[in-house]
C-alpha cells in the first residue's frame, strides 16, 4: 500500500498522466484493469498552444512525441467531476502553468480542489512553454525548466498549499545539477510526495529513406523536437529513484520506461514507494496491469512480503562510487543441452572466448573477462556467471 498524505493507494499501479488519462471511458479502462489511482490529463488555465498526439513508436524501446493535446481548465475539471462519480478511483488533476504565473496555479488548484479531485500533482516536466532558453533560474518559463529550479520548485508548492489542503504531488525530472535539491525544496515546502519520471532525452526521428528528406512521422508536415519516452528511459528512471530516496523522507512515486513487475521490484528496491505507468499500457494495452498485478502478488508470497513497502529500498545499501565497486573474478557458462548453436554470443566484437564447436557454444575460460554482454545475447538462456 502507498500513503500519499492522508490518502492510501491500494493497488501498485498508478496511471500516469497523460493520453490513457485523457478521457472517462479510459479512467474506467484503468479501474476494470485493477488500478487505484489516476493522474488526469495535463491542463492548464489557458493551454499554451492547441496539439494532437503524433510520435515515432518503436514497441519496447521509445515514443518520441514532440505535440501533444492538452486540456483546459474547463475540460480538466468537467473530466474530475465525471471521474469522481463514474469510478471509485483516487484521481489526483495534473496541472502546469508558468513559474511567474501564481495566479494560474491558484486557479488550477482551486477549481480542482472544488472538482472533487483527492490530490494535485504539480507539473514540473512538461511541456517547455518557452524554448529559448534552459537556465535554471528562468522562472517564467514552465514545465521542466521548474524543475531545474528548486527555488522556484518550493516557491509553487507553498503557493498551492496555501491555496487549498489538498496532497500535493510534485512531478519532475532528474535533469537539474542536484535533482536531490529539487526532492529537499518539495518536501520542505510541504509536498506529500514526489512523482520522478527517469530522464527522457529529446530527440528527432529518424528520416524515412523512401521519402527523402521526410521526417519519419505519420500525420504530420514537420516535426519539433520531443521527449524520448519508454523503455529507454527506465534506467535513468533507476539512478533519479535511488538518488531520491537518499535525500528525502516522503514517498517517491517513479516513472519513465516501467513495464512489469520486475521493474516495479527494481524501482521499489531502488527507493520508490509506488510506481506510474504510461507508455507500456499504450504498447500492450491494459492487460499490463492486471498482469503486473497477479506477478506481483506471486512474487511476493514467495518471500514472505504482505506489502511492497516491505522491501521499499532493499538494493541501497549496494549503491556506491566506482572506485568501491568489488569486482569478482569469475567467467561465463554456457549450458551446453540448452544451446541451440546460433552463434549470437559470438558476435562481440570485444570478445574472443567464445566460438562454436560441433554446433555448441564453447567458452575459453582463460580468455573470457566475464564482461556481462554476451548473457542477454542468448536467446534460450543458455549463459550464466560463475564466480571464480
Amino acid at each position: 500500500m502507498l500513503r500519499i498524505g492522508p490518502l492510501q493507494i491500494h493497488q501498485p499501479v498508478i496511471v500516469a498522466s497523460g493520453p490513457l488519462t485523457r478521457k472517462l471511458t479510459l479512467l474506467q479502462d484503468a479501474q476494470r484493469a485493477g488500478c487505484d489511482a489516476v493522474m488526469l490529463k495535463l491542463t492548464f488555465v489557458d493551454v499554451p498552444f492547441p496539439g494532437q498526439m503524433r510520435s515515432f513508436s518503436v514497441p519496447g524501446q521509445t515514443i518520441l512525441s514532440p505535440i501533444d493535446k492538452r486540456l483546459n481548465v474547463d475540460q480538466g475539471c468537467e473530466l474530475a467531476r465525471q471521474a469522481r462519480a463514474e469510478t471509485t478511483l483516487k484521481v489526483f488533476a495534473n496541472l502546469g502553468a508558468r513559474g511567474d504565473q501564481d495566479a494560474h496555479w491558484q486557479i488550477l488548484a482551486d477549481r480542482f480542489a472544488a472538482a472533487g479531485v483527492h490530490g494535485l500533482e504539480l507539473n514540473f516536466c512538461c511541456p517547455n512553454l518557452d524554448t529559448t532558453s534552459l537556465a535554471a533560474t528562468k522562472t517564467e518559463h514552465g514545465g521542466a525548466q521548474i524543475g531545474e529550479n528548486p527555488d522556484a520548485c518550493y516557491k509553487i508548492v507553498q503557493l498551492v498549499k496555501q491555496t487549498v489542503d489538498l496532497p500535493i504531488v510534485c512531478k519532475f525530472l532528474p535533469n537539474a545539477p542536484d535533482v536531490r535539491a529539487v526532492g529537499r525544496a518539495c518536501q520542505d515546502a510541504g509536498a506529500a510526495a514526489v512523482h520522478v519520471v527517469g530522464l527522457p532525452t529529446a530527440g528527432l526521428p529518424p528520416i524515412d529513406p523512401t521519402r527523402p528528406g521526410i521526417p519519419d512521422m505519420p500525420l504530420v508536415d514537420n516535426v519539433a523536437f520531443g521527449a524520448t519516452n519508454g523503455s529507454i528511459c527506465k534506467y535513468s528512471t533507476f539512478m533519479a529513484i535511488a538518488r531520491l530516496a537518499r535525500a528525502i523522507d516522503i514517498p517517491i512515486i517513479a516513472s519513465g520506461g516501467l513495464e512489469n513487475w520486475r521493474d516495479f521490484v527494481s524501482a521499489v528496491m531502488w527507493g520508490a514507494s509506488g510506481v506510474s505507468l504510461c507508455s507500456s499500457i499504450m504498447w500492450y494495452g491494459w492487460r499490463v496491469v492486471s498482469e503486473l498485478n497477479q506477478d506481483l502478488a506471486d512474487y511476493m508470497a514467495q518471500h514472505g512480503y504482505t506489502n511492497w513497502q516491505d522491501f521499499r529500498g532493499l538494493a541501497l545499501d549496494k549503491l556506491t562510487s566506482p572506485d568501491k565497486i568489488v569486482v569478482r573474478p569469475g567467467v561465463c557458462c554456457i549450458d551446453r543441452d540448452r544451446c541451440i548453436g546460433c552463434g549470437r554470443c559470438t558476435l562481440p566484437g570485444h570478445c574472443d572466448a567464445i566460438t562454436l564447436q560441433d554446433s555448441k557454444a564453447r567458452v575459453d575460460d582463460a580468455l573470457c573477462i566475464g564482461c556481462g554482454v554476451c548473457q542477454r545475447l542468448c536467446p534460450v538462456g543458455a549463459i550464466t556467471y560463475d564466480a571464480m
